[in-house]
């Protein structure tokens, strides 16, 4: 795989995630002590995230920024 053959960073995210559904991804802090969260976990997030942004009648070509 190289960065032209990858259509989006989400695509290239969810891959990874599929390979890597129970490996740590990202740390976060949860009552004094960091909890890791897994790619499983955060690409499950990401999808609702999209179906909710899809909900709302966002579409393909439409500019979002989170904060």
């Amino acid at each position: 795989m190289t960065f032209e053959t990858v259509p989006s960073l989400v695509r290239l995210f969810l891959d990874q995630a599929h390979d890597r559904t129970k490996q740590p991804f990202l740390w976060r802090k949860r009552d004094g002590s960091w909890q890791p969260q897994s790619y499983g976990s955060v690409a499950d997030d990401i999808r609702r995230l999209a179906r909710g942004l899809v909900a709302l009648g966002i579409g393909a070509g439409d500019r979002v920024a989170l904060v």
